[in-house]
């Protein structure tokens, strides 16, 4: 009767996604006695940093019309300007306070899309601001229809105030 030697080793690989810990079992004859090495199998979902943020998404409205949401601003519009500067514009600075962890956040180029319009066009009350979210097709044009409440863009505001107006002073000058 032969025995065994049994060694629990967990083994790790990770993608981009999730993390994954694959089951493998292996059996190596070590010397005069085989060794059993058993690995256990998980699967641990990474949470995304921010939520969905996709301006070029197809909905319908009403039921039968596909619509784009280029569609809901002229091309000459204001707001199609300022989306455009605020993607090149370089925010890893405020991206960088961001957590990993918890529930994913709105992605801060909407957040400022929709500040930086509002401030161009005299609206400064976030209350304001959540409603034309809501109401306005510029503003659900920048916020690609996402609809933060009036305390997610009051406290954006707030804690990224310095670099805010880094960034609005950039937005300015190509204006």
């Amino acid at each position: 009767m032969k025995t065994f030697d049994i060694i629990f080793t967990p083994y790790y690989f990770q993608n981009p996604t999730t993390q994954v810990v694959s089951k493998l079992y292996s059996i190596i004859h070590l010397g005069q006695k085989p060794v059993i090495f058993i690995f256990f199998t998980k699967q641990i979902s990474v949470f995304p940093m921010f939520r969905k943020y996709d301006q070029k998404q197809q909905f319908l409205l009403p039921l039968d019309l596909e619509e784009d949401l280029e569609d809901f601003v002229p091309e000459n519009h204001i707001a199609r300007v300022l989306n455009d500067i605020v993607d090149v514009v370089d925010i890893t600075v405020i991206e960088s306070t961001y957590s990993k962890e918890g529930c994913p956040a709105y992605h801060p180029k909407p957040l400022l899309k929709i500040l930086l319009y509002g401030y161009l066009i005299g609206i400064r009350s976030s209350r304001k601001l959540q409603q034309m979210t809501q109401t306005d097709t510029a503003f659900m044009y920048l916020a690609a229809m996402q609809k933060p409440d009036f305390h997610t863009i009051c406290r954006f505001r707030s804690t990224h105030l310095g670099p805010i107006k880094e960034i609005f002073s950039q937005v300015v000058t190509f204006l």
